[in-house]
């Protein structure tokens, strides 16, 4: 072969060992990533024009890329629309389907979001996050059964902290403790070592009733846990074992010095401490990080109703009802308020209105709602025991039941005086 010939067969090898455009349409995924993980989007989205002007919409990386910058940033339609382009490279990418589905159920458009979800479910039929998605779906909807059936199936396939949060705040919104029980119990056996689950388990424990198991759980999580610190604080503190309680309260401060719940707790241990100031200024604080709190301007009206300063004890119930107007209890002590300041029918209007509100049949809404009628005398004192017959039928139902509200001794000793009166 001569040397033109030689040089022809050369530059032939090298012409066909040139990269071709599809190899070539990768060489920014590099870059692209890069800025996605650092989040310059703005960089992320100029590339990713540069790459579509040079190769339109055949670069399925850059769509990828693009679609996650929309869903990031809140684009949720623009989101849909390029992972749709981005599936037309590959109908069966179940991971493509997964998030149109997600996009379309926050969207809103949840109908749409069950008929991808299916589509991804016929792909891959055992995957958590596909039962999760379509357990919002349906949740959305207030179809409370279907949305069950798939967070159960979504907490059956992965237990995990998305799955046994969702599982057992929605058995928590329906007030099955026992079954959300289960579901943190189950969680826990999975991952013994989580501190969070345990904290979750001593909360649910404390809330069911369930003191000393809930104590067991809470004081297994590290000492700089919140709601560890905050449960078991709560436990001492319903206990009137003050001291302890406000060294737990003390450590939480240490970590959240503005959490007005935490100067809340801390107040009310002042108060049952009998350290009035001390309580009232723990109480201007946690109303200072949170005005907007009814308990906490619950709880200082009840500090200055025990100082007999009652023309502030009223502005502060007045504060509460103001910003949780459903609250019975707070109509109550308004009421005690406004009749130690001499206005009886207010007081009364204000009784009226917490006994409409109380489901529970608080018994001490007609203890004290009694108790004001008989000082008025003889004009109230019929409706007066009618009030108190509905006392002692509602008190007799809850005599066994804890309540740090009063001393039962208190009660009975009340008790015994009103039917005294009641008989002369």
């Amino acid at each position: 072969m001569s040397q033109e010939g030689q040089i022809q067969q050369v530059q032939e090898s090298i012409i066909l060992k040139k990269p071709s455009r599809v190899i070539n349409r990768y060489k920014h995924n590099q870059l692209l990533y890069n800025y996605f993980v650092i989040r310059d989007f703005k960089s992320a989205l100029e590339l990713i024009e540069k790459l579509t002007q040079e190769h339109g919409d055949i670069h399925e990386y850059a769509n990828q890329i693009q679609g996650y910058i929309y869903k990031m940033t809140g684009q949720l339609q623009k989101s849909t629309e390029t992972f749709k382009k981005f599936l037309s490279f590959n109908e069966q990418d179940q991971e493509v389907l997964k998030t149109i589905a997600k996009n379309l159920q926050l969207d809103g458009r949840f109908k749409s979001s069950l008929d991808v979800a299916q589509k991804a479910l016929n792909l891959k039929k055992n995957d958590w996050e596909v039962f999760y998605t379509i357990g919002n779906c349906y949740y959305a909807q207030k179809d409370i059964d279907k949305a069950l059936i798939n967070y159960k199936r979504a907490f059956e396939l992965s237990i995990n902290e998305t799955t046994y949060n969702r599982l057992g705040k929605f058995y928590l919104s329906l007030e099955k403790y026992e079954e959300a029980l289960a579901v943190y119990k189950s969680a826990l056996n999975s991952q013994p070592q989580n501190n969070e689950i345990k904290a979750l388990l001593g909360v649910l424990l404390l809330r069911m009733g369930q003191t000393q198991e809930a104590k067991k759980y809470l004081e297994s999580v590290t000492a700089t846990d919140t709601k560890s610190l905050l449960g078991l604080g709560s436990i001492v503190q319903d206990q009137e074992n003050y001291d302890e309680a406000l060294n737990y309260y003390r450590k939480l401060i240490a970590i959240h010095p503005t959490s007005a719940q935490v100067w809340n707790n801390i107040a009310m241990c002042y108060y049952g401490k009998q350290e009035i100031l001390a309580a009232i200024i723990s109480l201007k604080r946690a109303i200072y990080y949170d005005p907007f709190e009814s308990t906490i301007h619950f709880n200082m009206g009840l500090v200055h109703l025990h100082e007999k300063q009652y023309m502030s004890a009223f502005h502060y119930f007045q504060t509460a009802i103001t910003l949780n107007p459903d609250d019975s209890q707070s109509y109550m002590y308004l009421g005690i308020a406004l009749n130690k300041l001499n206005d009886f029918q207010n007081a009364c209007r204000s009784f009226e209105r917490a006994l409409e509100l109380d489901k529970d049949k608080d018994y001490l809404i007609y203890l004290n709602y009694c108790i004001i009628l008989l000082q008025k005398g003889d004009e109230s004192s019929q409706y007066a025991q009618q009030i108190f017959r509905y006392f002692c039928d509602f008190y007799k139902e809850q005599e066994q039941l804890y309540d740090n509200r009063c001393k039962k001794e208190l009660i009975q000793e009340l008790k015994s005086q009103i039917q005294k009166y009641l008989r002369s």
